[in-house]
């Protein structure tokens, strides 16, 4: 038997997520806020986001809403 890392079974079980950040304009019309968007996904697919309130300097000058 091969004796691996956890990192390496983090992998094989599914425990690791690859993630995204971006600022984005959330809401609609004159309730719009900036927030941190971070988008996680594991191996299977699953996809979880999570919104953080941000500063209105770090979105862009353009609203776009994250999909």
């Amino acid at each position: 038997m091969k004796k691996i890392n956890l990192s390496e079974a983090e992998n094989i079980v599914g425990g690791t997520f690859v993630c995204t950040k971006e600022f984005a304009w959330v809401g609609s019309g004159n309730n719009r806020t900036c927030q941190l968007v971070t988008t996680c996904a594991d191996k299977f697919g699953g996809v979880r986001k999570t919104y953080h309130p941000a500063p209105v300097a770090s979105c862009p000058s353009n609203p776009t809403t994250p999909s």
